[in-house]
């Protein structure tokens, strides 16, 4: 079975199973548990599988372009989003102090999101986390089996992952030479849509990632995929990636 079809299959179970991040492979590995019927964490979610759920969103949604837009992704998969700036006075009243929250009905299995998009850049991030949440099924954690601040972590992690794919970045260094990304954190934001704050974050764990990444003898599939996917393969996209002559 080839990463597209296995990337449809998994997602594919993510909605009939309503989001929850129940894999055969997470039971091998011991990330779960099964008891009375109850999914349950025994360890952490470690970076590297919300990595992978982020880069399986993206292939399966065939994104091959930059900016990744969550808000598209939120189309597909059903989600209602409200925006603050489309709400009426009542609906805003409390919103101005969060940049967004979900609301889940089970009995519907529906997710509705509001986001405060005051800022655009800052509101494509809060969309992705949000996504986090649902994707990573928070919603169906006990929290004595995973605190508050944990699930608020692994939401920017995978908002991280989603919105900055490191194998996007990476075309990005190569058609940079030597130049140092730092160097260039106002054109990142504005080609990968997020806040340089984002940026700055992304670029220490992508130097980690990169040094992985070059000396594996085997590669994350999706990974590859995606390297292929996001390759140059137009001037205009050269052009796009650019910054320094």
């Amino acid at each position: 079975m080839g990463v597209q079809n296995r990337i449809f299959f998994d997602l594919l179970g993510l909605r009939v199973m309503h989001m929850r991040i129940i894999s055969n492979e997470m039971l091998e590995q011991g990330l779960l548990s099964i008891s009375s019927g109850i999914f349950t964490y025994r360890a952490k979610y470690r970076n590297s599988h919300i990595r992978k759920k982020a880069y399986d969103l993206i292939a399966f949604m065939g994104i091959h372009d930059l900016p990744v837009s969550p808000y598209k992704i939120a189309e597909a998969f059903g989600f209602t989003v409200r925006r603050l700036s489309r709400l009426t006075r009542a609906e805003q009243k409390g919103m101005h102090v969060c940049d967004g929250v979900t609301v889940f009905n089970p009995r519907q299995n529906s997710y509705m999101i509001f986001i405060n998009d005051t800022h655009s850049l800052r509101s494509n991030f809060t969309l992705a986390h949000e996504l986090g949440h649902i994707f990573l099924g928070h919603f169906n954690i006990r929290s004595e089996v995973m605190d508050e601040g944990m699930m608020e972590a692994q939401a920017n992690a995978f908002a991280r992952y989603l919105l900055i794919p490191f194998p996007a970045m990476t075309m990005v260094h190569h058609y940079n030479g030597s130049a140092r990304l730092e160097e260039y954190t106002e054109r990142l934001s504005i080609l990968f849509q997020v806040s340089e704050t984002a940026i700055d974050y992304a670029l220490v764990e992508y130097k980690l990632w990169r040094e992985v990444f070059d000396k594996a003898k085997t590669k994350a599939p999706v990974e590859t995929y995606l390297l292929r996917v996001f390759t140059v393969t137009s001037q205009g996209r050269e052009i796009q990636y650019r910054f320094c002559s």
